[in-house]
């Protein structure tokens, strides 16, 4: 295995600041990232780019598809850094954890988001619902 495809929610400001972390490390396997709602990854991987927004579709270059809470293992898995780390989670008394975490991030990933400061503008934020949280009261000018 050379590359894994790895598709994700460009609509989502945390999925963005992941998918730049995963570009900046050291790898032993290439990560090609695609945004599920760019219509060209929708026909490279026909029926996985509209999948659930919440799922990390992770694609090898070898035809395994991967998913969610394994999606990321794989992603770990591909980092130098942390491939020992991937292992780990990998195990069966550790993996439910992994999966619970991991679906509770994705569930609250826009959220997440907008209390991080990482909230992305456009039309998926045209209701107000991506604004970055305040902080404190507003003092009167």
């Amino acid at each position: 295995m050379k590359t894994l495809h790895v598709l994700y929610d460009d609509t989502c400001g945390l999925c963005r600041a992941s998918r730049d972390w995963l570009q900046a490390q050291r790898k032993y396997v290439a990560l090609e990232f695609h945004a599920a709602q760019d219509p060209r990854t929708a026909r490279r991987f026909p029926g996985l780019a509209s999948l659930e927004p919440e799922e990390l579709v992770v694609v090898s270059d070898t035809g395994g598809v991967y998913r969610h809470a394994r999606a990321w293992v794989m992603v770990l898995w591909a980092l130098k850094r942390y491939r020992s780390l991937a292992d780990t989670l990998a195990t069966p008394p550790l993996m439910p954890l992994a999966r619970r975490i991991i679906t509770m991030v994705s569930t609250n990933r826009h959220r997440l988001s907008r209390w991080l400061g990482l909230a992305v503008p456009g039309p998926a934020c045209a209701d107000g619902t991506c604004a970055p949280p305040r902080r404190g009261k507003a003092v009167p000018g």
